[in-house]
């Protein structure tokens, strides 16, 4: 037990004893319940107040491991089964000790870095996440892994060296796990706020720089001049999905093109280009760095739009600062519940906004993408089997929170924001089953069919309507035809082809990139993915 855990078990033993009673002879489930809810809300208020410290020592959660023995116990460094190869523990790397100081992260959740010295005399990292469930991470991840042995083995994409960037994910129980921490590495988040804070032309907007200054998120631009223009065009000054449904129906695509306009010019597509740019000791390095870039961005795309991974706010990318690479992290929202179920249902299938273009800049950002995706969107479907087999674990093995998907969005005075940038930040919904209403239908099984829709290549938007079929919340708006037209978009190539058709590789690559990048489906989307930066 740590030293935080001792001062609060001290502070709090006349409540527990008295709720409980000493020997425990009040004990039971009821008073378990009260007893927990006001347990965890004077924890908040101790760590907020108390523990606030981004380098905690060890001994404060864990005298255990502060002192650990090796001579007495053995661990194992964790992440080295990879379940493709026979394990040897015997040539395992273990634990020596523990570094006595932690990382603690600014978020949510406060996750903290763990350092392990091992045996083998390296330093293992680890990112130490409480209250989150890590299963499902675990498995896109190796969803990643099966995805790269196709690349492998297919000719163009290993010629083109096209991979997907993994790290280890081990999941301890359904609330605890840990993180192989990604060295050298930093949000897209925090780069283009960074770089905003550098420029001077972008600071002479005195509410964007007082926004820098004081360490808010200024790429939100939560009082600046582009979200002033959407706001009031779109009217969503109160952000509610009532809102944003009203918008979906009533706004009309030219009104959102000069929100667009106004956006593009209020927030310049250059500030992570700026900061490769600087990576790069010479003109021939920042191509080797852009050309890295564009492999990994387009392999995020498609292996994305496969696993329909959401909530693709900035936080939710690294940049490895030696090789330009993307890494994508947090698939909390996988297999198309973005569209599904969350009160603002997500449209665009991947992140491709200005910012993230602006490194291939001043080539034809989307050529040079769409030919790397249409290789790796041929060696998936070509191995769409493989992949099949794969994903008969999720069936067999449904994660929890896809059932709990399943149950239905109402609306409700509940205002707590939820971290999740997309609809997970649900400000005026909650997820709940009405009392005595049945569950939707076997939902992993929808889930998992639409994943294969798309390995066979049918049209993406006719893929999205069926997700956006099964969200209450478009139900309860009546808002599901708008939607459907504003995916479509009958100006755009995308509109030309049939719902229920199987396009061409080429086609459905470049359906995909024109939904993606098209503005007038960004700007509808949840606010909290800044999807104009």
């Amino acid at each position: 037990m740590g030293r935080i855990n001792r001062e609060y078990a001290k502070a709090n033993r006349k409540i527990i004893d008295k709720a409980v009673g000493v020997d425990c002879s009040k004990l039971s489930a009821e008073v378990l319940k009260k007893l927990y809810a006001r347990s965890s809300q004077n924890v908040k208020e101790v760590l907020a107040k108390k523990y606030s410290d981004p380098n905690p020592e060890l001994s404060d959660f864990s005298q255990w491991l502060a002192s650990f023995d090796h001579d007495e116990y053995t661990i194992e460094i964790p992440g080295q089964y990879s379940g493709d190869k026979l394990p040897r523990p015997d040539q395992h790397a273990k634990v020596v000790n523990f570094g006595g100081q932690l990382l603690q992260l600014d978020s949510l959740r406060r996750p903290k870095r763990l350092t392990v010295h091992a045996n083998d005399e390296k330093e293992y990292n680890f990112l130490v996440k409480g209250g989150e469930d890590l299963r499902q991470d675990e498995r896109i991840e190796q969803m990643f892994g099966v995805m790269n042995n196709l690349f492998d083995a297919d000719a163009k994409c290993a010629q083109s060296k096209l991979h997907i960037r993994t790290y280890s994910v081990i999941p301890m129980t359904t609330a605890v796990g840990m993180i192989e921490w990604v060295p050298e590495t930093k949000p897209l988040k925090g780069i283009i706020q960074e770089e905003m804070g550098n420029d001077a032309e972008f600071c002479q907007d005195k509410e964007n720089v007082a926004c820098w200054r004081n360490n808010k998120p200024v790429c939100n631009l939560s009082k600046s001049a582009a979200k002033k223009y959407i706001d009031k065009l779109l009217r969503l000054e109160k952000q509610s999905a009532d809102r944003y449904h009203d918008m979906f129906k009533r706004c009309p695509r030219h009104v959102l093109a000069g929100a667009a306009a106004r956006a593009r010019a209020a927030v310049p597509d250059g500030f992570l280009r700026r900061h490769m740019a600087a990576m790069a000791p010479s003109a021939e390095a920042f191509l080797t760095l852009r050309t890295d870039y564009a492999k990994s961005l387009a392999m995020i795309c498609v292996s994305g739009y496969i696993l329909g991974i959401g909530d693709r706010h900035l936080d939710n990318f690294l940049l490895d600062l030696t090789s330009g690479q993307l890494i994508g992290i947090d698939f909390g929202y996988a297999f198309g519940i973005g569209a599904s179920h969350l009160p603002v249902p997500e449209l665009l299938p991947f992140r491709l906004s200005p910012n993230l273009l602006g490194p291939l800049r001043p080539l034809d950002a989307r050529g040079l993408l769409v030919a790397h995706m249409i290789h790796a969107m041929a060696a998936l479907r070509e191995g769409a089997d493989t992949l099949t087999s794969t994903l008969d674990v999720f069936l067999h093995e449904p994660i929890v929170d896809w059932a709990g998907g399943a149950k239905k969005w109402k609306p409700s005075n509940d205002t707590t924001e939820d971290s999740a940038g997309g609809g997970g930040a649900s400000e005026s919904l909650s997820l709940s089953l009405e009392e005595g209403e049945e569950q939707t239908p076997w939902e992993p099984d929808r889930k998992i069919r639409n994943t294969l829709r798309k390995l066979t290549g049918y049209h993406p938007v006719g893929v999205l309507c069926d997700d956006l079929k099964k969200n209450t919340t478009v139900k309860h708006f009546k808002s599901f035809d708008k939607l459907k037209e504003i995916a479509l978009s009958s100006d755009c190539a995308r509109s030309s082809f049939e719902l229920t058709e199987v396009l061409s590789v080429a086609d459905q690559v470049e359906c995909l990139v024109e939904l993606a990048s098209d503005p007038n489906v960004a700007l509808r989307m949840w606010q909290g993915l800044t999807a104009w930066v």
